[in-house]
């Protein structure tokens, strides 16, 4: 028996909200292929450059966004994410991407179970997964910044969520993804996407810039929107698989101190982490000793293959 119109777009969408999750294959959709009588005289090994994939979640109460059209409600968002099939590192969705997009859906939802009720920090880990939550999703005016975006699927997934979870005043803020030059062009196309999904509320987008690490300055764009706009700096600054290049954590960790500088109150840094080497935890102590950034495991998410993604909040230590 053939399948319905709507089973057969559920086949072609990853559901962020779902238990299975990262244990099976994603769907992918190519571009459309142009068929023609015509011989192609250039290059024989032409291929698709960019494919497709469409992640879908619930939306949370109280605050569902109205339908583009009708009076219905929309209860359930979709996002759609181009990727170029080339190597290139910062064009592509990363397990650690997914996996924190799906472990902040839950979050919204208010669905996060911690590691163990036998660890001896769970008040403590319930204490700082309860202030992320508020520093993402509360009904306020709330400046969220992503460092190393890529495609731009973790900024995506958080200003829908928060589009859904906020009034229209609470979306004073703002939430800047950034990467470098060379990821502009996709992480514009993503946004611009999307924008169906912040119709009525169109200051609820994520917006791009450009920050490279190595700078010696954080961009003045992003300190603007810090200092002026927000008045109080960021309420969370989100990272996802930053770790690969252990030559890169110098430069990481300046950022982060440079951007905890820019807040009235310092932010909480939330990193989901996908192990390749073991290496690549030094990124925790470096964090630690340079810029004071102490980071706790909160939580793990299914990924294609073991290890699991690990979800870390990090929090500013005291003097």
């Amino acid at each position: 028996m053939a399948s319905s119109p709507s089973a057969q777009s559920q086949s072609f969408t990853i559901d962020l909200h779902a238990k299975e999750m990262g244990r099976i294959p994603f769907p992918v959709l190519s571009m459309p292929i142009q068929f023609t009588s015509h011989i192609h005289k250039g290059p024989s090994d032409l291929k698709q450059e960019r494919i497709e994939r469409i992640y879908t979640f619930p939306l949370p109460s109280p605050n569902t966004m109205k339908a583009l059209e009708t009076n219905d409600r929309i209860t359930r968002a979709a996002i759609r994410v181009t990727e170029q099939t080339s190597f290139d590192l910062d064009k592509k969705v990363w397990d650690s991407g997914i996996g924190l997009s799906s472990w902040l859906v839950n979050l919204a939802h208010n669905e996060i179970v911690s590691l163990s009720n036998e660890a001896p920090n769970l008040d403590t880990i319930k204490a700082l997964i309860d202030a992320l939550r508020d520093s993402l999703f509360a009904n306020q005016p709330r400046c969220i910044i992503e460092l190393g975006a890529g495609t731009g699927v973790v900024a995506l997934t958080i200003a829908t969520l928060r589009r859904a979870l906020t009034t229209i005043e609470g979306l004073q803020g703002h939430v800047i993804t950034t990467d470098l030059p060379s990821a502009m062009p996709l992480l514009e196309h993503n946004i611009h996407s999307n924008a169906r999904l912040f119709l009525d509320c169109s200051r609820a987008m994520p917006e791009a810039a450009v920050l490279d690490w190595d700078s010696d300055e954080i961009p003045d764009f992003i300190q603007v929107v810090a200092k002026e706009r927000t008045s109080k700096g960021f309420t969370a600054i989100v990272m996802a698989d930053v770790a690969y290049n252990t030559s890169s954590f110098p430069s990481l960790v300046r950022t982060l101190s440079r951007l905890v500088k820019l807040s009235e109150k310092p932010p909480l840094i939330l990193l989901g982490y996908k192990e390749r080497d073991p290496a690549e935890r030094d990124l925790w102590n470096m964090a630690k000793d340079v810029a004071g950034i102490d980071f706790s495991l909160v939580g793990t998410k299914s990924g294609m293959r073991d290890p699991p993604i690990e979800i870390w909040i990090g929090q500013v230590m005291n003097d």
